[in-house]
C-alpha cells in the first residue's frame, strides 16, 4: 500500500526529495490548475516551473497520474493542458520548462495512472497478460497538431474484451 498526494499544485525542490523518500505517488488536475485557475495562482508561482511540475515529477521517477475531476471530462483536453500549460485569461504559458511531449502526456494518462493505483502489472499498457482495454480514436494523440488534441474523440472502446462504445463511424 502507498499514500497518494491528491491534486498537487505548487511544490518546492525539497518536496521532491520528501515525496521520493516516503515512496508517495501524486495526482494532478492540469486543466483546473493550469488552464482554468492559472491566473489565480500567478502571484504565488513565480516562473511556474514548480507549479504542477509534471516534467520534474516524471524525471524524478515519482508515480504521477493526471485526472480531470470532470473539468472538462475529455482526457485529451487534459493532455493538451499538460503539453501547452496555457492559462485561459492571458494565454500565458506557466512554467514552459514543464511542458510535456506527446509521449510523456500519454504516459501520465495511462501507465503512470496505473502506477499510482499500484495496478501497473494489470493496466496502463497493451501487452500480453494485461487487461486489453483499448480505444480507437479519431486522431493520433502522439502525432496530431497540438490544437487538435482537445477535439479527439473515441470512435470505439473496449473493456474486458467487450465493445462498450461504438460511434458507428468506423468502416465495416
Amino acid at each position: 500500500k502507498s499514500w497518494v498526494i491528491e491534486h498537487i499544485g505548487l511544490i518546492d525542490d525539497a518536496d521532491f526529495a520528501r515525496i521520493k523518500a516516503l515512496g508517495l505517488s501524486v495526482t494532478v488536475i492540469p486543466v483546473y490548475m493550469l488552464w482554468k485557475n492559472g491566473e489565480v495562482y500567478r502571484p504565488r508561482i513565480g516562473d511556474g516551473e514548480n507549479f504542477v511540475p509534471l516534467r520534474t515529477l516524471l524525471e524524478e521517477g515519482i508515480p504521477t497520474g493526471a485526472g480531470t475531476d470532470n473539468i472538462p471530462y475529455n482526457p485529451f483536453f487534459t493532455m493538451w493542458a499538460m503539453r501547452k500549460r496555457q492559462e485561459r485569461v492571458s494565454g500565458d504559458v506557466l512554467g514552459p520548462g514543464q511542458q510535456l511531449t506527446a509521449r510523456q502526456a500519454l504516459r501520465i494518462m495511462t501507465l503512470e495512472g496505473a502506477r499510482v493505483a499500484r495496478s501497473e502489472h494489470q493496466l496502463g499498457t497493451i501487452e500480453v497478460g494485461k487487461k486489453a482495454d483499448l480505444a480507437v480514436l479519431s486522431a493520433d494523440p502522439l502525432d496530431c497538431d497540438l490544437e487538435t488534441l482537445p477535439t479527439i474523440a473515441a470512435e470505439l472502446t473496449m473493456t474486458d474484451g467487450v465493445v462498450r462504445h461504438d460511434s458507428g463511424r468506423l468502416a465495416p
